[in-house]
């Protein structure tokens, strides 16, 4: 999920891998930028070249911008067409997800969720942070020197897992990668499969703070439009959170408990496993599973 970015999903270096940070496409772009600058390639090699950060899920290398040097977020900025959605993206996406929920997947792959140790704490989209005695979930991987999951699953789909089973659960920057509707469903499993008494916690970009528009967001954005852009059209987002937002739907779906908390800041510490490069745009809340 996936990873993303990221699993799952995967997020800005866990968006590292195409998961849940979308259907992207590699697209080279001449110097000049003339009226043509898309063009097919000339062979079978420059093909594969062309495309290789999809056909091996990795979208982090540098490109062209559309227009060199407009802006300094370069894969951010609106002029760069390095999240530009493509058919062939999808489809290698769906492709993925198809062959690693089937009977090739559940042959050769981990697509069932078990604890790691005497406590089961799950990471879903865990990208490149891997914790350590954690089960850590993300996105079906194929590529050989790929970080594998403990965990391989597609986070639109039921959680395949007991219910009643994890001592906590820790999701940071992937609920935003799916569509508000797989976004509560998920939220649903997570309410199923967590132990009574027990704590999610989410971590989101939060819409407020990009409408808000402050120094950290100028100093990468030149307009509140372009932030907003990058909210919305980078990585394969999917969805929007506020606070306000997320603890509705939290509670439409069971939780008790919920509360906006700080960076760092947790009833349970042991899940608190928050990134600090994404704390200026991030929103933090936690949620509990009532008793029984």
């Amino acid at each position: 999920m996936r990873h993303h970015d990221g699993g799952g999903c995967l997020n800005d270096e866990k968006n590292s891998q195409i998961g849940y940070s979308g259907m992207v496409r590699w697209v080279q772009h001449s110097k000049s930028v003339p009226d043509s600058a898309l063009r097919l390639p000339d062979s079978p090699a420059e093909w594969y070249r062309s495309w290789k950060p999809v056909i091996g899920m990795s979208v982090k290398s540098s490109t062209d911008s559309l227009v060199p040097d407009a802006d300094p977020r370069g894969d951010h900025s609106i002029y760069s067409a390095l999240y530009k959605p493509t058919l062939r993206g999808l489809t290698l996406f769906e492709l993925k997800s198809w062959i690693g929920r089937g009977l090739v997947g559940r042959m050769l792959l981990p697509t069932v969720g078990r604890p790691k140790g005497p406590l089961a704490f799950l990471h879903l989209g865990f990208g490149k942070n891997y914790f350590d005695g954690w089960c850590n979930a993300d996105f079906f991987a194929f590529r050989p020197g790929q970080k594998r999951a403990d965990w391989m699953l597609d986070l639109r789909y039921p959680l395949n897992c007991a219910s009643n089973l994890w001592d906590g659960v820790f999701c940071e920057h992937v609920l935003e990668h799916l569509h508000p509707l797989d976004g509560m469903a998920l939220l649903r499993e997570i309410h199923r499969v967590l132990k009574p008494g027990c704590f999610v916690r989410i971590v989101v970009p939060d819409c407020d703070l990009y409408l808000e528009y402050s120094r950290w967001f100028r100093e990468r954005w030149p307009t509140r439009a372009e932030a907003v852009w990058a909210l919305t059209g980078t990585f394969g987002h999917a969805s929007t959170w506020s606070g306000e937002l997320l603890l509705r739907v939290l509670a439409e779906q069971g939780f008790c408990g919920i509360r906006k908390v700080a960076f760092g800041v947790g009833t349970d510490m042991r899940i608190v496993k928050d990134s600090a490069r994404r704390r200026p745009e991030s929103l933090y809340v936690e949620a509990r599973k009532a008793e029984d």
